[in-house]
């Protein structure tokens, strides 16, 4: 059994290596590492690399603690729009365009239901002009 005097230690030496812990300054976090994700492709790359990461505990520790960040390189790219479309639009006019663009349709375009579906599954936003 211990006595009053040894868990008074111990509980001394607790906190002696609380405070040291406390004190030791915290590692400085890296500047972020730029990652372009401009495709699925890019995407699916970047979640693989992260999981392999997860998978090793230093790693994973440094992602928790914000030690390793990541950002998108180049920043932001706004969708492109298009000038209006006049005719029959199709899927293959809408499979040209990058995914998440906006295609402005003129007065008289007439929009296959393929092509609506398509553009619907590609997040390609249909603008009527007037």
């Amino acid at each position: 059994m211990i006595d009053r005097e040894q868990l008074r230690g111990l509980v001394r030496e607790v906190i002696r290596e609380a405070l040291a812990e406390a004190r030791r300054p915290a590692a400085p976090a890296s500047s972020p590492e730029a990652v372009r994700i401009a495709s699925d492709a890019d995407l699916d790359a970047f979640v693989r690399r992260l999981a392999a990461l997860m998978r090793d505990p230093a790693a994973a520790a440094r992602i928790e603690s914000g030690a390793l960040r990541f950002t998108l390189a180049g920043g932001a790219v706004a969708p492109a729009v298009s000038p209006a479309v006049d005719g029959v639009l199709t899927e293959r006019a809408i499979d040209a365009q990058p995914e998440g663009a906006t295609l402005r349709l003129g007065p008289g375009a007439v929009v296959t239901p393929l092509a609506r579906d398509r553009a619907r599954a590609r997040r390609i936003k249909l603008e009527r002009t007037r």
